[in-house]
């Protein structure tokens, strides 16, 4: 997994989600909606994002 990358991860419920990679930390990935993520380069802030277990990435071959 690499930052920015679009992954799907599983929340609360079981419900599958497509997120972009923030940052990977110890086990924590930090994620955000895409449009939030573009948003923040455009405006040159850090995404503001949810850190989810590694363990609940359930896809990150999902490309751009």
């Amino acid at each position: 997994m690499e930052i920015g990358q679009i992954v799907k991860v599983r929340a609360y419920g079981g419900e599958e989600l497509i997120r972009c990679v923030v940052r990977i930390d110890k086990g924590i990935v930090v994620v955000c909606r895409p449009d939030e993520y573009k948003a923040a380069q455009v405006e040159e802030r850090e995404p503001m994002g949810v850190g989810f277990h590694k363990t609940d990435i359930i896809d990150d071959n999902l490309g751009d």
